[in-house]
C-alpha cells in the first residue's frame, strides 16, 4: 500500500536502517520522501548510495522536510537531540521513539510535542523478522496510525496495544530475547566442538535446528510443551530437562562422552530429580 507521507529519521543507524529497507521493498514510501539526519560522513555515503534517500547532517533540515519524524538514536543522547528539534516541531508532525526505556510522558514532555508514537522493536528487524510492539497517544491521525502499523509489518510482525506499561515487558521478552537466543546458540556450538564437531559442522547443526524448532512452533498447532515431549524420553538418551548442564559442561570441555558428563554433572551436585534424564 503506497502512503504519501514525508518521514524523517533523526540518526542513521543499522534500525533505522532497516526500517528504511523494509519500508522501500514493500513499497510504501518513495526514496525521494525520506530523509536522514546523520553525522558520520562515510554512513551518509552508504546509506545515500544504498537507498537513493535524502541525507542532512542538519537533523532541523530534516524535521522541516517531514510529516513523521523517526528518532533512531541512543537514549543518552536523547536530551541533546530533543533540546535541538523541540523548537522546530510543528503541531501537524508526528514523532515516532524506537528509544528503548524512554517514556511517553518522557518523550511528550522533553519535545513539547503531544502526537506521540512509541515503538519497541527487536533486532531480527534487520532480516525482516522483527517483532515489534507498539503504543501511541490517543491524538494519532489514523493515516498516520495506518502508516506506522505498515512499515512495522514491513520488518517483521507488530502488535499494537493501549496500555504503555506492556511495553516493559516487551523489552524484557521480545526485545531482549534474542541475546538469550543468541547465547544457547553459542553455547551449543561451544558444546558440540568440544564433543569434537569441526566449528563448521557446528554451526550448521546448531542454527538449522533451532532455525527449524522455531519454524516448526510457529506452525504447529501443538504446544511448545507437547513439542517437547515428542522429542524427549524420561530417562533416556533425549531426555532434555537438564539439557543446560549438558551444555555447560561440555562447553568447559570437562567431559567428552555422556559418561563423564554424568559423572561431571554429579560431581557438581546437579542430581535432584528435576534435573535428571539424558545422564541418569
Amino acid at each position: 500500500m503506497k502512503h504519501h507521507h514525508t518521514l524523517g529519521f533523526i540518526g542513521g543507524g543499522f534500525m533505522a536502517e532497516a526500517i528504511i529497507k523494509g519500508i522501500l521493498t514493500s513499497n510504501l514510501l518513495l526514496p525521494s520522501n525520506i530523509y536522514v539526519g546523520e553525522l558520520n560522513p562515510s554512513r551518509q555515503k552508504y546509506l545515500q548510495n544504498e537507498y537513493k534517500i535524502n541525507i542532512s547532517s542538519n537533523n532541523i533540515s530534516v524535521i522541516n522536510n517531514t510529516n513523521i519524524v523517526i528518532l533512531a538514536i541512543k537514549p543518552q543522547v536523547f536530551s541533546k537531540v530533543a533540546n535541538e528539534i523541540k523548537s522546530s516541531l510543528s503541531l501537524n508532525q508526528t514523532i515516532i521513539s524506537i528509544l528503548a526505556g524512554t517514556k511517553i510522558q518522557t518523550l511528550t514532555e522533553s519535545l513539547m510535542h503531544s502526537h506521540v508514537i512509541r515503538i519497541m522493536p527487536n533486532t531480527p528487524v534487520q532480516i525482516s523478522q522483527g517483532m515489534s510492539i507498539w503504543t501511541s497517544t490517543k491524538n494519532i491521525d489514523k493515516n498516520i496510525h495506518l502508516f506506522c502499523s505498515n512499515m512495522l509489518q514491513s520488518i517483521g510482525k507488530e502488535i499494537y496495544i493501549d496500555d504503555e506499561n506492556f511495553i516493559d515487558l516487551a523489552t524484557a521478552i521480545s526485545a531482549s530475547g534474542p541475546a538469550y537466543v543468541f547465547l544457547f546458540v553459542e553455547a551449543l556450538i561451544d558444546a558440540a566442538i568440544n564433543l569434537g564437531a569441526d566449528p563448521d559442522i557446528a554451526y550448521k547443526l546448531v542454527t538449522q535446528t533451532v532455525l527449524g524448532s522455531a519454524l516448526l512452533v510457529n506452525n504447529s498447532p501443538k504446544s511448545p510443551s507437547e513439542l517437547r515431549k515428542a522429542v524427549t524420553s524420561p530417562g533416556g538418551g533425549t531426555g532434555l530437562s537438564n539439557v543446560m548442564d549438558y551444555v555447560t559442561i561440555a562447553s568447559a570441555g570437562n567431559a567428552t562422552d555422556f559418561g563423564d558428563l554424568t559423572q561431571a554433572r554429579r560431581s557438581a551436585g546437579a542430581t535432584s530429580s528435576s534435573t535428571r534424564g539424558v545422564f541418569a
